[in-house]
């Protein structure tokens, strides 16, 4: 009867906790019990027995199910685990383990149970690496979110979505007054978009990009044609009204590469097939024909640009020399070349180079490398540059230049770049410094440009993200799936600030309990072994959610049953045995 009694008793209890979260039941386990063996003959015994005994068997490992919840730092474990806690915010007062994931911040800001235990958890960077070791308490601390009340995010990625026109209006630097080399960033800026970023301290800076149509940086020679613009019917030879009245019949002109090519001006039809040219088509179109014998590919490019005639040296490290030809041709009464504006001579050099840093490109090696160095499209360079206040007048209106470099398309649109090992293009902003008076603001930034584009229509910017936040005030607490507790801040950052060991044992049914849904480390249980979440065995965690009890009501009403009638025909046995000695006795 004592031993139906306390199995009531274990069953009662499973039946009041039915709805406490993170609860597990207990069974009771009968074994019986034997007093005495008395022996009447050498070949037999007798077994007197004087009853059962009762134990209880925790059934801590099985899993309850599990209820969503629409609070944030509520969690349940799916799988083997325990979250750990305590009584007190120093883990070496002792650790215990729960299932009862039903955290919130109290007072202090400290996150607890229902049952009011402390959890603990690991510090984490801002990437949400752990700092120092999960799997050694020493390492446990009381989650307290109170250090984590305002949060800023400095910017560290940029990425623009952009389509600059093809047809935009060509800046070549020899048809300035005065004639200049690259850069042309003292023209006005064709395209330009200004990005909001946050500097280190939190404080929102702007950075502007500028976006400049160019000639690139291969060598090329220009005509002045001042009024009279050239046309491709324009006659070249013996015309004193034509552009070039000094040019007559058997002059020949030159353009030195390394090899050189030679026209000679004719007066009447041209053969083309012969270098010939009497008009300005049939000079575009011998230049653009002439195949270099040391790369066997064209050398040159020829076209008219706003009624001047261009030539280009094809290969980027290409100088072109026209210094052989007859003053004629080179002055007034013939082209009127623009000398180099370096030398002020007729020998033209590449103006800035496709692999190094350089006068006109100084930040190019912070560009991504461009992908073809050897034939690149000679008509869609541009040069890009990225401005921001001077960091000496922070409040002023006055700018500094913090990068410029060249970018160039290939022929279908496509930047020629060549992307990283994640595949994304990318322009190296380090050391942005905006304000020389304060400390800490400055940042390393990222400039996305793999999603840049040149086709003829409208500057378009399509997207424009940056990753950083001002400072915000704490607005939320969320637990993710591998335990990592994070502070949700109104400017929309989320900030990693705890990871939450979780505690496994080889034999979780031994463990003791504590009153709180707790339980404690015993001899049966085995050592304690700490993991992130979803590794090394431990389950992982269900964020917003609870974990019920592990009762199930029907049975323990069919144990209770059991035990009810147990404990009545017990009851019934020793009313039987007392009216049997009732009867013996009155026999006497």
């Amino acid at each position: 009867m004592l031993a139906q009694s306390k199995s009531t008793g274990v069953i009662s209890e499973n039946i009041a906790n039915m709805t406490t979260t993170g609860y597990k039941r207990s069974s009771s386990s009968f074994h019986e019990m034997i007093s005495q063996t008395s022996k009447t003959t050498l070949s037999s015994a007798v077994d007197r027995s004087s009853g059962v005994g009762q134990h209880i068997v925790n059934h801590i490992t099985d899993q309850g199910s599990i209820q969503q919840t629409t609070s944030g730092t509520d969690a349940a474990i799916v799988g083997n685990g325990f979250f750990t806690v305590g009584r007190s915010t120093n883990p070496s007062d002792g650790l215990l383990y729960t299932r009862n994931g039903t955290f919130q911040e109290d007072a202090n800001g400290i996150l607890r149970n229902s049952a009011g235990f402390l959890l603990y958890g690991v510090p984490t960077d801002g990437s949400g690496n752990v700092i120092g070791d999960i799997s050694n308490p020493s390492s446990f601390e009381a989650i307290d979110v109170n250090a984590f009340e305002t949060a800023s995010a400095s910017t560290t990625m940029i990425a623009m979505a952009l389509n600059l026109d093809a047809e935009e209006e060509l800046i070549d630097p020899h048809a300035l007054v005065p004639a200049q080399e690259l850069p042309v960033t003292s023209q006005a800026a064709q395209f330009s978009r200004s990005v909001t970023v946050y500097d280190g301290n939190g404080t929102e800076r702007v950075l502007n990009f500028e976006f400049r149509r160019t000639i690139g940086p291969m060598a090329h020679l220009r005509s002045n044609a001042i009024a009279d613009n050239f046309q491709l019917t324009d006659v070249l030879v013996d015309d004193a009204s034509g552009p070039t009245p000094g040019i007559t019949n058997g002059m020949t002109f030159n353009i030195s590469n390394g090899t050189t090519f030679s026209a000679t001006f004719v007066n009447g039809t041209a053969d083309t097939s012969l270098n010939q040219v009497n008009t300005v088509a049939d000079l575009i179109t011998v230049v653009n024909n002439f195949i270099d014998p040391a790369t066997s590919q064209p050398a040159f490019l020829a076209r008219l640009e706003g009624g001047d005639l261009l030539i280009q040296a094809k290969n980027p490290t290409d100088t072109l020399d026209i210094s052989a030809n007859n003053a004629t041709i080179l002055g007034v009464n013939g082209f009127n070349f623009v000398t180099d504006p370096a030398d002020a001579d007729y020998v033209y050099a590449p103006e800035a180079s496709m692999t190094a840093n350089g006068t006109a490109n100084p930040d190019q090696l912070s560009f991504p490398a461009f992908a073809d160095t050897a034939t690149p499209n000679p008509y869609n360079w541009w040069e890009m540059s990225v401005h921001t206040i001077d960091p000496a007048n922070p409040n002023g209106t006055a700018t500094v230049e913090v990068r410029k470099g060249l970018i160039n398309f290939d022929g279908s649109g496509a930047i020629n770049m060549t992307p990283d090992a994640n595949g994304a293009l990318m322009l190296d902003l380090s050391g942005l410094n905006f304000d020389n008076s304060v400390t800490g603001d400055e940042i390393d930034v990222s400039f996305n440009m793999t999603r840049f584009t040149q086709f003829s229509g409208d500057h378009t910017v399509v997207s424009v993200t940056q990753d950083g936040a001002p400072s915000g005030a704490r607005s939320n607490i969320s637990i993710d799936t591998d335990g990592t507790v994070r502070a949700v801040f109104e400017n929309g950052l989320t900030l990693p600030i705890y990871k939450i060991p979780i505690a496994t044992f080889n034999n979780a049914d031994g463990l003791d309990r504590i009153a709180g849904t707790a339980f404690q480390q015993s001899e049966t249980s085995g050592t304690v072994s700490y993991a992130e979440a979803g590794t090394n065995g431990a389950g992982t965690v269900l964020a917003a959610s609870l974990e019920n009890s592990n009762v199930d009501l029907s049975k323990e009403f069919g144990h209770l049953i059991t035990s009810q009638r147990a404990y009545s025909m017990s009851s019934q046995i020793i009313t039987a045995a007392n009216e049997m000695a009732q009867t013996l006795t009155r026999l006497k």
